[in-house]
């Protein structure tokens, strides 16, 4: 595969990928949950507006106190996204408006950023698709969450030789649960 064959070359080269993570919430644990299993993977930065609740959702799924420790927690975006050892930021707010925010900040920075506000990419991806080609980085969505799903699902209909015309993926939860 070649992104794990990536992944060695970089551990190979005694380098990881650091990542802040911007919200600790229910995608953020999920993340959490997964990174100490991710090789070449280093969460760097934790941001989120209750630093307790952030350092609680690492323990709820398995992180042992020193993990915890060797991360950086902060409330403050900016300080967690202007450091020169950060290589990728997730946006995982859920907050449209911050997260419109907090990806043009990266951009500034020449952070590359993982979308996972659908909320924020449905109301400005292409713009801030534009805006991080411009800066030269990389703009993209989570694979597993919706926009990914729907555009895998594009993707593999148009490999059929159909035509798309429109796309969208349904869920099977009733409104009144979001």
């Amino acid at each position: 595969m070649f992104l794990e064959k990536k992944i060695d070359e970089l551990i190979d080269n005694k380098k990881n990928v650091n990542v802040t993570l911007i919200g600790a919430g229910k995608f953020g644990s999920m993340f959490l949950s997964q990174s100490p299993y991710t090789k070449g993977l280093n969460v760097f930065t934790i941001c989120d507006l209750n630093i307790d609740k952030a350092k609680n959702a690492c323990r709820e799924v398995g992180w042992k106190e020193d993990q915890i420790n060797n991360v950086i927690f902060t409330e403050d975006f900016e300080k967690a996204i202007n450091n020169d050892e950060v290589d990728v930021v997730v946006e995982a707010t859920g907050h449209p408006s911050s997260g419109i925010k907090h990806a043009r900040e990266c951009f500034k920075y020449g952070k590359h950023v993982i979308m996972v506000n659908v909320e924020a990419d449905v109301l400005a991806g292409p713009g801030l698709s534009e805006e991080a080609n411009s800066a030269e980085v990389v703009f993209s969505m989570a694979y597993g969450d919706q926009p990914s799903l729907t555009l895998e699902i594009i993707e593999w209909a148009r490999a059929s030789g159909f035509k798309v015309t429109a796309a969208g993926k349904g869920t099977k939860y009733m409104p009144e649960y979001h």
